[in-house]
């Protein structure tokens, strides 16, 4: 599952975990979806962006988005969609990572 949200406590309301730094809004998404695996990308970049700053794989100016992950086989298949989306991805750790994105 991608997570493309961010926290905003003036919008979402204030959540202690994530406030005090216990977890990040992913790690805490990952709690409530035990069975899923959760991979944060995409959270940086608007819609509009995603189509308008796309290159090939061969390009010397693409772009590359980060992406976090508890789980090998998830974050793989984010870094595949990354690439058929035109995009490299940067690889910034586990989803306790996940609050650099």
């Amino acid at each position: 599952m991608l997570d493309t949200a961010n926290y905003y406590p003036e919008r979402d309301g204030h959540l202690p975990e994530l406030d005090t730094g216990v977890l990040t809004s992913s790690a805490l998404l990952q709690r409530h979806l035990p069975d899923s695996h959760v991979v944060k990308a995409l959270n940086n970049i608007t819609p509009h962006q995603l189509c308008s700053l796309a290159h090939p794989a061969d390009a010397s100016d693409r772009s590359g988005l980060p992406i976090a992950a508890d789980n090998a086989e998830a974050r793989g298949e984010a870094i595949r969609l990354l690439d058929v989306l035109g995009y490299d991805a940067v690889d910034i750790g586990t989803l306790d990572a996940s609050w650099r994105s």
